[in-house]
């Protein structure tokens, strides 16, 4: 007999994550376990590594949606950005995901933790809650907070 599975839909996060480069404006798009485990694969990887640049820029599509991901390229293109700017935008856009209030939640988390701590609602420990069960996705999501304070 297979296996049955139901799909739960995530939080919602009050606000989107919003990035400038060079005055322009950019809205991201939500990032769910699939995309998180994108980043997973290339962890510890050096920012010139050719999988590095190619993990660089299907996430920044992934981010902002094909409209505009061809902005944010024309626009990259304009001011020749450097891959460490193209980093250090990947990484304060996780950052600021990961540090964000959820619309509706309370200010805490009811339950006890698997991790031992004890989580208050910051983004951050919601989102290694919905990874729960997944040690290699809540490293990389660990990994990634770390380089980013």
């Amino acid at each position: 007999m297979a296996r049955e599975y139901t799909s739960t839909k995530p939080e919602q996060f009050a606000e989107p994550v919003t990035f400038t480069l060079d005055s322009v404006v950019y809205t991201c798009r939500e990032l769910g376990p699939l995309e998180l485990s994108e980043i997973a694969k290339l962890q510890g990887l050096p920012v010139t590594d050719p999988r590095s640049l190619a993990f660089m820029a299907n996430m920044f599509e992934t981010l902002l949606g094909a409209d505009q991901y061809f902005d944010f390229r024309q626009n990259c293109a304009k001011f020749e950005t450097s891959i460490q700017v193209l980093a250090e935008v990947i990484q304060g856009v996780f950052a600021d995901m990961f540090d964000r209030p959820i619309s509706g939640s309370s200010a805490s988390l009811d339950g006890p933790s698997n991790t031992g701590q004890n989580l208050m609602g910051d983004s951050f420990s919601r989102v290694m809650l919905r990874l729960d069960g997944r040690p290699d996705l809540q490293m990389a999501v660990m990994q990634a907070r770390a380089e980013t304070q």
